[in-house]
């Protein structure tokens, strides 16, 4: 109960007392709920910034482990291009050392036009292999099966269906049905496009 009280006076001074008393149980009941909420509230703040220090913490070793992961991975990057660039020395170098010398040689020996053909095909092909193009050309080449990529490669340089089939040892009908392959995989089926054209600007 909440008891207010004033005092009641005339001339002679106080004669009595005026009270009021209210009952404020409601009142009490929700300051309680109010505090206990308040205090609720505390509680799960509390509790909230532990876990967020917690997660913080959590992102900081993944960041560091992330960190401690790129730097591996840049490291195996520099080492594998510079086993990369290691390896193309030594194709390049085996090439010129190894295989060059008898090309020559060949060059110089008497040889029938078929035999010629070949040889300046092996010659344009070594040419291609130490040259920076040739990984482009093989990424280009890599949905053809093997037939293909020779009737590919002798198209690009410029032979037509008929040498194509005499330096294969192929008919003229199967040679073809190779180009139309080609064609098909190389998304030039029902279009115009010039297919040594196309296998040209693949080295470009």
């Amino acid at each position: 109960m909440e008891v207010n009280t004033a005092a009641l006076r005339d001339s002679t001074g106080i004669i009595g007392l005026l009270g009021i008393s209210r009952d404020i149980s409601d009142r009490k009941l929700a300051e309680e709920c109010l505090e206990r909420a308040h205090e609720e509230l505390e509680v799960r703040v509390k509790e909230r910034t532990a876990e967020l220090r917690q997660r913080e913490q959590e992102l900081k070793r993944k960041s560091i482990a992330l960190e401690e992961t790129n730097i591996a991975l840049n490291i195996l990057l520099k080492k594998r291009e510079r086993d990369k660039k290691e390896f193309e020395k030594k194709v390049l170098s085996n090439v010129k050392e190894l295989v060059e010398p008898y090309v020559k040689k060949l060059k110089k020996a008497p040889l029938d036009t078929k035999n010629e053909t070949y040889l300046t095909i092996l010659e344009d092909n070594l040419k291609e292999i130490i040259s920076p193009f040739s990984r482009l050309l093989s990424a280009k080449y890599s949905s053809l099966t093997p037939r293909e990529t020779q009737v590919a490669d002798l198209i690009r340089h410029g032979k037509n269906t008929k040498e194509i089939a005499d330096l294969l040892d192929s008919s003229i009908w199967t040679i073809q049905f190779h180009r139309k392959n080609l064609r098909s995989k190389l998304g030039l089926r029902n279009r115009q496009d010039n297919l040594k054209y196309h296998l040209l600007t693949f080295s470009e």
